[in-house]
């Protein structure tokens, strides 16, 4: 995981409600790992057309299990948009 640099806001109704502590807070970077018995209880016991289950982390929580986290890159993006691909090729260019 690795820490935010941006100012993250907390928005309800279209209105800044709260700014969040950067100190608390992590981005969720890819791949997650996971005992398989645990991760397959997990996607058994929960609703897998919940769309508040953003990744696999998020199942797990559902369920009640201890996450802890390792300290992540932020060369480490998830390529979504196309200008991710632009990010990707200048991070490979420095060698990051």
């Amino acid at each position: 995981m690795a820490a935010p640099v941006d100012t993250i806001k907390e928005v309800k109704d279209g209105v800044v409600s709260r700014t969040l502590d950067r100190s608390t807070i992590r981005y969720a970077l890819t791949p997650q790992c996971f005992q398989y018995e645990l991760l397959r209880r997990a996607y058994e016991e929960i609703d897998v057309l919940d769309v508040s289950l953003t990744d696999e982390a998020s199942v797990v929580e559902r369920i009640g299990a201890k996450i802890v986290t390792i300290e992540g890159s932020p060369s480490n993006i998830k390529i979504t948009r196309p200008e991710d691909l632009g990010i990707a090729e200048a991070l490979i260019k420095e060698g990051a």
